[in-house]
């Protein structure tokens, strides 16, 4: 497979921007109860093709990393925004989250990621490690056993009644060092980069989602 065409494939898999609960500036077909998945969708997916027995070329590659950047810029108060980035449900794509232990909504509290159409296998824990209100929520990124990918943080300031939303990602990708078959280096950096560039565009559409669900009312 040639790297323009994985290019093109992964840009065919991107999801298309959240829709608002109960309004219609959102495709409604748009995964309308799911909460965020943060990095792992396509990103994972990739790792799942890297790690598939093939017969190109066998290389030898160290763990990725996913380190994104976004932000936008929403006319109303931190203060009105705060509860949207607690609870992201009308507006951040992936999967949907339960309730594993802790206090909701506090420090410490950690969630489950599951698949719709498979409820019972969590692939994802995400728990709170910094909530400050109207300021800066971060949550840690681990595999179900405990092992660490990374921390997903939004980041609020407000000035003159105007807050800027900043969502940083950075994890790592968990692909193993040691041979990875399948695709030559060529397509194994074509592939690590339509996934970051899909990624990239996943979350600034999320932020705009969220800057026309607030400012919508």
């Amino acid at each position: 497979m040639s790297a323009a065409k994985i290019r093109a494939t992964f840009a065919g898999r991107e999801s298309s921007p959240c829709r608002r609960r109960g309004a219609g500036a959102w495709p409604a077909s748009v995964l309308g109860g799911a909460q965020p998945s943060f990095a792992l969708g396509l990103y994972l997916a990739l790792l799942g093709s890297l790690i598939a027995a093939g017969d190109i070329e066998a290389q030898e590659r160290l763990p990725g990393h996913l380190v994104t950047h976004n932000e936008v810029l929403i006319d109303r108060p931190a203060s009105v925004i705060w509860p949207y980035i607690v609870d992201p449900l009308d507006w951040k794509q992936g999967q949907r989250l339960r309730h594993l232990s802790g206090n909701p909504g506090e420090v410490g509290e950690l969630l489950g990621g599951y698949d719709a159409e498979t409820p019972e296998l969590v692939t994802l824990h995400l728990q709170n490690v910094e909530l400050r209100p109207y300021r800066r929520r971060t949550v840690k990124l681990m595999q179900p056993d405990g092992t660490l990918l990374g921390f997903a943080t939004w980041r609020l300031v407000e000035e003159d009644g105007r807050t800027t939303v900043s969502y940083a990602v950075s994890m790592e990708s968990g692909l193993p060092s040691g041979p990875v078959t399948g695709h030559d280096a060529d397509e194994v950096e074509a592939m690590e980069r339509a996934a970051y560039e899909a990624n990239v565009r996943r979350f600034q559409a999320e932020l705009e989602a969220l800057k026309a669900l607030v400012e919508g009312r």
